[in-house]
């Protein structure tokens, strides 16, 4: 597979192709309230991720709004987990955001659901799971995501909470979009990265 097409990772982490033109994007969440989409559409935003759920105690009481109305207004959307591995399980936690705002339509302007697991803002870096617990819990998220809507999941992180967890990283193959804004980063080769060079 693959077969003549350039590698879009270049080699060694240099970009293949240079500087690309980037699409404005936005992540709301019930911290933002009602958004004025079509304000956001006018300053040239184009896609928007929207924040579903987090664990299976938090769910966003404007994801409809949110959604709903950046695809309204024409927007490319998506949406998106908190993971809280320390709470419950992968597949409740999957389950409570495939019925809160997570689902995925076959419309092709909605982006596949995503997982957000990176540092812990509540306390332990690996929220006080051992390497293989946390791959096995990333595993059951993602499986539970592909049994319900047949889409692969995206997984969104920081390097520098991916890099160390080698069981982590060797948790199933999903394309992973890359939190980061550095002169220079090693990124895995499957990632989506979102880089923007100082």
């Amino acid at each position: 597979m693959g077969g003549g097409v350039p590698d879009p990772d270049g080699r060694d982490g240099t970009p293949a192709y240079g500087y690309v033109a980037q699409t404005e994007g936005v992540d709301a969440s019930g911290h933002q309230g009602s958004v004025a989409w079509s304000a956001r559409w006018t300053s040239g935003v184009k896609w928007a991720y929207v924040k579903a759920t987090e664990g299976t105690y938090s769910t966003n009481p404007y994801v409809a709004q949110q959604h709903n109305g950046s695809y309204g207004i024409g927007m490319i959307r998506g949406s998106y987990h908190f993971a809280t591995p320390d709470t419950t399980g992968g597949a409740t936690q999957a389950d409570c955001f495939l019925d809160h705002g997570g689902d995925w339509p076959r419309d092709g302007r909605t982006l596949p659901g995503t997982l957000d697991i990176e540092w812990n803002p509540y306390g332990a870096a690996c929220y006080g799971t051992s390497q293989s617990g946390m791959a096995g819990w990333i595993r059951d998220v993602l499986n539970q995501g592909k049994a319900r809507t047949g889409r692969d999941a995206v997984i969104y992180t920081a390097t520098d909470w991916w890099k160390p967890r080698e069981a982590v990283r060797r948790a199933p193959h999903r394309p992973r979009e890359i939190a980061t804004r550095v002169s220079s980063a090693v990124l895995p080769r499957s990632s989506l990265a979102r880089m923007r060079r100082r």
